[in-house]
């Protein structure tokens, strides 16, 4: 229900990979976990790898006390393959 709020990857994946492009990534991925204010960022990895982006995100919950690891592939050809 709140069409403006998602994650730049999806449109970045076809841009150079230059510092400030994955800085965005880094910020933008900073931006929607201060969404909720149950889980904080306590490091991100972000890896550019053939055909994509690896994010891996260690979050630390709140309530629950505990640290987990989020990873991700963001893959350049699953959106090739819907512009088909």
């Amino acid at each position: 229900m709140h069409p403006d709020f998602g994650s730049i990857i999806w449109d970045m994946l076809f841009e150079p990979m230059t510092s400030d492009n994955l800085q965005l990534i880094i910020d933008d991925c900073y931006q929607i976990v201060a969404a909720d204010g149950r889980v904080q960022i306590r490091d991100i990895k972000l890896t550019e790898y053939d055909n994509g982006l690896q994010l891996q995100i260690d979050l630390y919950y709140q309530p629950l006390d505990i640290v987990e690891v989020f990873s991700i592939e963001f893959d350049r050809r699953s959106v090739e393959n819907t512009l088909l």
